[in-house]
């Protein structure tokens, strides 16, 4: 395979590793924070259940992109 081709193709995964990345944190992070923030109808909130979530999705989120990271690094010249 070409370089450039090759170069191509571990840029897309690369970006769609990033793109899963930060659409866990989003749902994991961000919306809970948001759901709280703006309570609607009620919602019950466990500070231990949202630390949990807050935490699994940050280290998601730095795993990805770690691991994303990685994969630009086997870019051919």
């Amino acid at each position: 395979m070409r370089p450039a081709i090759a170069n191509e193709q571990t840029k897309l995964l690369a970006n769609g590793l990033a793109g899963v990345g930060n659409t866990i944190f989003t749902l994991m992070v961000v919306a809970p924070i948001a759901a709280v923030l703006y309570n609607p109808g009620g919602v019950r909130f466990s500070l231990t259940v949202a630390a949990i979530g807050w935490t699994a999705g940050t280290m998601a989120w730095i795993a990805l992109h770690a691991i994303a990271r990685r994969v630009l690094q086997l870019l051919q010249e």
